[in-house]
């Protein structure tokens, strides 16, 4: 019965220790978040005045400058660090998943609208999620995240120059669950 007990309060102090960790590092990214937003914020301001000059600088442009490009390169990775910062926010508040009917036909669209594709990628992104599924309860902006974070490593593994199709799919029934396939 000791023997018992001091095992259970070795694990309910190593349980206690867990917990700890866990707390200081949503903690860390919280104060890492919030500290990250003003710069971004900036960076953000600085592409959009840019954009705006070189717009100018340069109506039509002759396709040899391509500082507009670059400025719009800014921007999308400026929203990138953005997101980033938002979900070590939102991990450092762990909120309980927000769960209601979602279509995945919609669901998959809004993930691919989210990506970025690169200009030396030769590829087609296609929803081949059939649009009359019954929606599943789900926690829609986890879910979006999720597949857009899947969709967007595809899209960086997939070899330069080379042509290709991702496609985003789901099989399954509403009885036995989804199963969504990037491939």
């Amino acid at each position: 019965c000791v023997r018992a007990t001091d095992e259970m309060r070795a694990m309910a102090q190593h349980q206690a220790l867990v917990e700890a960790r866990y707390a200081a590092v949503g903690r860390l990214a919280a104060s890492v978040g919030h500290e990250l937003r003003n710069p971004l914020a900036a960076v953000k301001s600085a592409a959009a005045y840019l954009s705006r000059k070189v717009a100018v600088a340069a109506p039509g442009g002759d396709g040899r400058d391509r500082s507009q490009e670059f400025v719009k390169l800014i921007d999308r990775q400026a929203d990138t660090c953005s997101a980033i910062v938002s979900d070590l926010i939102e991990y450092a508040r762990a909120r309980p998943p927000l769960l209601g009917p979602c279509s995945l036909h919609a669901l998959a669209s809004e993930a691919i609208g989210g990506v970025r594709l690169r200009p030396d990628k030769a590829l087609t992104i296609k929803n081949e999620v059939a649009q009359d599924l019954p929606p599943p309860t789900l926690d829609r902006e986890q879910f979006r995240r999720v597949l857009t974070n899947l969709v967007q490593n595809a899209i960086d593994k997939y070899p330069k120059g080379r042509p290709g199709t991702i496609s985003v799919r789901a099989v399954g029934s509403a009885r036995d669950g989804w199963k969504l396939s990037v491939s």
